[in-house]
């Protein structure tokens, strides 16, 4: 081939060649074909409607947001523990840990017959059960123990 003022114009290297088919020309196929939907990237067949990008990030945002809301509330529970055996104790309302995942009720059956209010693991909860001179209730709602 000869360019302007007759000089001689070296060939593109066959890399090229073989470049420029695997990207946009074939991407002109698909489309003729009729294998690429509308609004699609012709190369690689994938959706680049307008405004869809922003839309998934603003969802994506929004679960996060719920995720974060839902798992941050603690559980309250009543909290009455006397000072001493068979002492009288103050009701009060008590936000529960990350651990304590229930609210006890306990009333201990033998001398000095007590009892306990307070926040506490559901585990803990059910070895207390097994104890034949303890009878304790264990919920897992606000207030529950009250």
């Amino acid at each position: 081939m000869r360019g302007r003022g007759g000089r001689l114009l070296s060939r593109a290297p066959e890399w090229w060649n073989r470049k420029r088919r695997s990207t946009g020309d074939i991407g002109i196929k698909r489309r003729r074909e009729g294998r690429v939907k509308k609004g699609a990237d012709t190369n690689t067949g994938i959706s680049v409607i307008p405004g869809r990008h922003e839309a998934m990030k603003v969802l994506v945002f929004s679960l996060a947001l719920l995720l974060i809301l839902t798992c941050g509330e603690a559980l309250e529970c009543s909290h009455c523990v006397p000072s001493r055996p068979g002492g009288t104790c103050t009701t009060t309302v008590e936000k529960c840990s990350r651990k304590d995942d229930a609210c006890a009720r306990a009333e201990f059956l033998t001398n000095p017959y007590s009892h306990f209010r307070r926040c506490i693991s559901m585990s803990d909860c059910r070895l207390l059960q097994t104890n034949a001179f303890i009878k304790i209730r264990c919920c897992d709602t606000d207030l529950c123990n009250a």
